[in-house]
């Protein structure tokens, strides 16, 4: 069934992305239970959903829901996960953050007593960072707010400095790509 699900990934992503970009190419791994799909294009932008028109990632997340839903409606029964990436950008982004807010909740919240909120991550890089700093001994991590704007919120357990949330120092990850 494994090919069968691979086939029908190609197929979605072929009706999607052909229109936009004809010569894209696909990258595709597996780890696991998912899939990594890493399409290769000149057209990064317009498969993205970047520019005034858009909320920036809104045609490339509108694509891999698409491809999901068609994907599980076929295959009800397989629960391969896939993500879909454009010119690594995500797996760039991804390794930026996971790189800097340890360093900020080192330096911020551990040596400062500061709190740390984070905002313009999405909820799997909420997750990842959660997961990152879940044995951080001296912080707490915690997502407050609602949909489209929910906030990752790092504070010390210590009251050392802490001023509460009044001075903590906002992080916006919303635009921030890669270095």
């Amino acid at each position: 069934m494994i090919d069968q699900v691979k086939e029908s990934l190609f197929t979605f992503l072929n009706i999607l992305i052909s229109p936009i970009d004809p010569e894209y190419t696909i990258e595709l791994d597996k780890i696991g239970d998912q899939y990594h799909i890493n399409i290769l294009t000149e057209k990064e932008s317009d498969i993205i959903g970047q520019g005034e028109k858009y909320e920036s990632g809104e045609v490339v997340n509108s694509i891999q829901h698409i491809v999901r839903v068609l994907v599980h409606k076929q295959f009800p029964d397989d629960r391969t996960h896939f993500m879909l990436d454009v010119n690594s950008n995500k797996k760039k982004r991804e390794k930026m953050i996971l790189r800097q807010i340890p360093e900020l909740a080192e330096t911020d919240v551990l040596k400062h007593g500061k709190t740390v909120i984070i905002v313009g991550l999405t909820s799997y890089e909420r997750l990842q960072v959660h997961k990152l700093l879940q044995e951080t001994k001296g912080l707490n991590t915690t997502s407050v707010g609602g949909r489209g704007d929910r906030k990752l919120i790092i504070v010390p357990t210590s009251d050392i400095g802490s001023g509460g949330m009044e001075s903590a120092k906002v992080v916006n990850f919303k635009n921030n790509l890669a270095e």
